[in-house]
């Protein structure tokens, strides 16, 4: 068969939204993809100089809702799982878990609350967050997230510019969707 011959496609760019990074600001979306992108990492204390941490790291992918930038998607800034060590080796970062609180919280991720010690012997009550979380709570979510630009090189030495998730606010109007594996893939 000749190469003219072949069957073909096209490409109408005027319908394209995917010129450059997501403009910064709040969109409407619902959390498509959850993905454990590390896991038991090592890393080093911001405040205690020496001192290591293990954490687990997640990344969200969301799809805008509505809008201009509908079903565009929006990759999470790191959303880190600090552990709680049973060793010598490395040391606890409970308050490190904030985001990953907030963002359990965001998508009504069921918790316990349970009582702790603190570091001066008092008792408190603390939410216990999962390590692994289920995705049936999380999949197809509704949450308003708050998009920002960050700089990067890519691999070949030129700066870019990427838009990434880094505020994740509740959609109180806002309904769960479906989400399927591989809804946007035509066959």
């Amino acid at each position: 068969m000749a190469l003219l011959d072949q069957e073909i496609t096209y490409y109408d760019g005027s319908t394209s939204t995917n010129d450059g990074p997501l403009p910064e600001g709040k969109y409407y979306a619902h959390i498509i993809e959850v993905t454990k992108k590390f896991t038991d990492k090592v890393v080093n204390s911001r405040n205690d100089k020496g001192m290591t941490h293990i954490c687990d790291l997640l990344e969200v992918t969301y799809k805008i809702a509505e809008g201009d930038y509908e079903n565009r998607r929006v990759w999470s800034n790191a959303i880190w799982i600090f552990k709680d060590p049973k060793d010598d080796m490395h040391t606890p970062n409970p308050s490190g878990n904030q985001r990953y609180s907030v963002f359990l919280d965001r998508v009504n991720y069921p918790c316990k609350e349970v009582e702790v010690k603190d570091s001066n012997g008092k008792k408190k009550t603390v939410k216990e967050l999962p390590i692994d979380v289920d995705n049936d709570h999380i999949l197809g979510k509704p949450v308003l997230i708050e998009v920002k630009h960050r700089k990067y090189t890519n691999k070949d030495g030129e700066e870019k510019v990427a838009a990434n998730e880094a505020g994740i606010h509740t959609w109180e109007e806002g309904s769960s969707v479906d989400v399927n594996d591989g809804d946007d893939l035509p066959f």
